[in-house]
Parts: C-alpha cells; structure tokens; sequence
C-alpha cells in the first residue's frame, strides 16, 4: 500500500514537471486594456474578421490589402478562397499539389484545388512583421475571402481577444494592434436576423484518416460541411476585399 502511495505522488510529481522554452517573442508582454475595447456593439456573439496584406515579396512589393479574413483559432489549416486568389492575379499554374484532404464541420470531405505559400503581412514601418504561410485554395461559394487558422496565429505568437474582436502581434518595433471589423463581420454572418449559427471548421486529413472519411464536397457551392445552415452572406457581403 504505501509503495503504491509512493507511486503515486511520483507520477504525479512527474507530470507536473515540465521544460520551460522560449521561442522568438516569448519574452514579449501582451496585454489588453479597455482602450483596446472599440466596438459599436457589446455583448456580441461576432467572430473577429480582419485585413492583412497577402502575397507581398521582392517581386510584388505592394502585395494585396485583402479584407473579410475570418480568424479561426479552430481551423487547423489556412485557406484561400478561389475568387479572392484570382482577384490577386494568380492562376491555378501557381498551385502545388496539397497533400491532404480538408474536412469540414460533419465530416464532409473538401478537395483543396492546391496550395500555395504566400507571404502574410501585419503592420507598418518598423512595427511591421512577415510570415510565409501555406494555404490551401478552395473553390467554394464563401463570404469570407480567407481563414487565418491556428498554423497563422502561432507563427506571428498572435493572441486574441475574442470578447473585444482584436488581435496583438509582437514584431521588433513594438505591439501591432489589429481591430476587427464588427460591421463587417455582422454582415457575413448575419447574427442579428437569424437565431442560427455558423460553425466554420476546417480540419486536415491524414491518409489515414482521408480513406476513411466520406466523399468530397463537389466545388461550386457553399460545402454543407462548414456549417449548419446554407449562407447568404455571398449575396450581402460587398465584391471588393
């Protein structure tokens, strides 16, 4: 009994042990104040949907301010929206091959067209910070151009603050602040008409898990798997980013 004991507050002693790492910019403080709270609506139920400029490089120096970008810290993968990908000035002869499937909210399968690493930018002058992320394009009927996922947030060590729809990055000249837009948001999702709610899920599959999961979603519509109801918001969200 008592060398059970013992046994026991190892294993527990053990578990609670654990290294300390440091990455790049832990050493960075965050934090949230009330002047980071500017919103028009409060409480809210709106998911933080943002601008960042996308595909900014030697060549492209301007890259592309790119609006309605839903931040999904539940999305394992980074997507890019088909028509906001062409609106940029790619082609499909951009694409390399993705090496796993998607899945949505249901299980449903979505076949990506491909991906493609492309440069993702926050801030301005020397408060400025830039990432290389790979996203997957799909073809899909969809109010938001892209979704930043978790794979986004932890290479810029992004921290949100859900309740006040605003994000902080650290670079190496200081904080960026990016402020959601409420507005925005409201008019994709439409949660001041509708008692129902949208739940925007993307997952990847391993190969595994891809032989066994249901067919793909065909391309053209808004996949079932992504929410719980068919989305109107392509009709009431604007055509420009």
């Amino acid at each position: 009994m008592k060398k059970q004991h013992k046994e026991y507050f190892r294993t527990v002693s053990h578990v609670s042990e654990g290294r300390c790492f440091r990455t790049t910019w832990s050493h960075v403080p965050i934090s949230f104040t009330q002047a980071d709270l500017r919103l028009q609506h409060y409480p809210h139920n709106d998911p933080l949907v943002i601008r960042a400029n996308i595909g900014k490089n030697s060549v492209h120096s301007a890259g592309n301010d790119v609006g309605r970008i839903l931040v999904d810290n539940g999305s394992s993968a980074d997507i890019l929206v088909w028509q906001c990908f062409v609106k940029m000035g790619f082609t499909e002869t951009a694409l390399k091959k993705s090496q796993y499937p998607l899945i949505g909210f249901g299980g449903k399968r979505i076949e990506a067209l491909g991906k493609i690493e492309l440069n993702v930018t926050f801030g301005e002058g020397a408060a400025q910070r830039t990432e290389a992320i790979t996203f997957d394009v799909v073809d899909i009927n969809y109010p938001y151009n892209a979704i930043f996922g978790r794979n986004t947030l932890v290479k810029f060590a992004a921290v949100i603050h859900q309740s006040y729809l605003c994000m902080k990055l650290p670079t190496a000249g200081g904080i960026v602040i990016v402020f959601g837009n409420q507005e925005e948001a409201r008019r994709c999702e439409d949660n001041a008409s509708t008692a129902n709610k949208n739940v925007h899920v993307i997952e990847t599959l391993d190969d595994k898990e891809a032989a066994n999961s249901e067919e793909p979603e065909k391309s053209g519509g808004y996949p079932q798997c992504n929410t719980r109801r068919r989305c109107h918001c392509a009709k009431m969200c604007p055509t420009e980013w």
